[in-house]
């Protein structure tokens, strides 16, 4: 052990390398304890391939990165400057403003109030064992009647909706093909930062499918697109400053005219009967574009969904819900929570975010939906998930 606690390196090791003689079990094992701030970084958000030049520069052994951030796919690297690094490391545990400031939620129902700026400890000390129970849907089972990754014939007079997520740019190399459906929704991050190229290809490729109805938010990688996001002097110009910063009116403009398919930004649409709700925010996130606060900022935009929303699309999840990062806390929202099971109460919550969090489960009549096509490591190989909707002769009479 060093003087501040560390492993040291061993005698074959460089100061934050590791030589390439060595077996790959102790590779691996050193891997864990040394290319920690690699991982967090990874679970951040930021792109594999900016964590991958990093941890080159840094001199660690090539074996011991594609444990870390997977096998190297000729990806264009980017600059990632070291105070960049540093400061989205040290946003791993929740950043709580005013500490000594009063801030609660309040799930009337099952009268439980919770601080909503620790989600981890608000779910594990509080929610988890005291709101309806929670079930795990497998959506790979043949037997599965709900949320399934199309493995279910569609039920006379049903119309089928297919839900996808987080390609970041790498749609035409996903694994799976996207199912034929008749209403095709991708919950956010479809770019890896935002660039106009991004965009354009993007609305090319989602023009190109065939669903009749086609719904598309952003998410915090969509960084031109949020008007509030200011890119010269935030996140966006530092992280990538050799590319310069992207003109965010013609982004914005870009993908709201695109006829291919409906874009909403805090927004309603009926698609066949059923009301939809598409909203980029989430709480903050490494300063990356669409972050609230937690607490009062994020529960006044949560209070906006319309009450009679049946299908609610968001980038980021409720807590408790496809939110676990591997790092063992939880990037869930606990406002937009109480909000979906005590007023809103649709009948499915999509979303993205969180690309470990993958799958679905279900509390009290909601489906949660965390349908993240690329993996924790980039890697566009989850498939797309799919549920069946009867037709709603409420709002759509026959």
């Amino acid at each position: 052990m060093s003087a501040n606690g560390d492993k040291e390196s061993p005698p074959s090791a460089t100061k934050e390398g590791v030589a390439a003689s060595q077996p790959l079990q102790l590779l691996n094992q050193e891997a864990d304890a040394m290319t920690s701030k690699y991982r967090k970084l990874l679970i951040l958000g930021v792109p594999a391939v900016a964590v991958r030049h990093k941890m080159k520069q840094a001199g660690i052994d090539s074996r011991v990165i594609s444990e870390v951030v997977g096998e190297e796919e000729n990806e264009e690297e980017e600059e990632v400057e070291e105070d960049e690094l540093s400061s989205a490391a040290s946003s791993m545990e929740p950043e709580i403003h005013n500490p000594d400031e009063h801030c609660s939620t309040y799930f009337k129902e099952w009268d439980i109030t919770v601080d909503p700026r620790n989600p981890t400890l608000a779910w594990e000390a509080s929610l988890k064992n005291n709101l309806p129970e929670l079930q795990t849907i497998d959506v790979r089972n043949d037997d599965n009647d709900g949320v399934h990754t199309e493995n279910q014939p569609r039920p006379d007079g049903h119309s089928r909706w297919v839900c996808i997520s987080d390609t970041h740019g790498a749609h035409c190399r996903m694994t799976h093909s996207i199912p034929e459906g008749d209403v095709l929704i991708h919950a956010g991050d479809f770019t890896r930062r935002g660039s106009i190229a991004e965009i354009k290809e993007f609305c090319e490729w989602m023009t190109s499918l065939p669903h009749k109805y086609k719904i598309v938010i952003a998410g915090n990688h969509e960084l031109t697109l949020d008007p509030t996001f200011d890119g010269e002097e935030n996140y966006y110009k530092r992280f990538y400053s050799s590319k310069g910063v992207d003109d965010g009116n013609e982004g914005r403009q870009i993908i709201r005219s695109c006829n291919g398919f409906t874009y909403l930004e805090d927004a309603s649409i009926q698609v066949l009967g059923y009301n939809v709700y598409g909203s980029p925010w989430q709480p903050e996130f490494c300063n990356w574009a669409f972050n609230l606060s937690r607490g009062p900022e994020c529960a006044r935009a949560w209070r906006e969904i319309p009450t009679d929303t049946d299908i609610l699309v968001t980038h980021g999840p409720s807590v408790g819900h496809g939110d676990l990062c591997s790092s063992g806390l939880r990037a869930g929202c606990v406002d937009l929570l109480q909000e979906v099971l005590e007023r809103i109460r649709p009948s499915h919550h999509i979303f993205g975010h969180i690309h470990e969090g993958y799958g679905c489960t279900k509390m009290g009549d909601t489906f949660f939906l965390n349908a993240s096509t690329c993996t924790f490591r980039y890697r566009p190989s989850n498939p797309p998930l799919v549920f069946d909707l009867p037709p709603n002769i409420i709002n759509n009479p026959l």
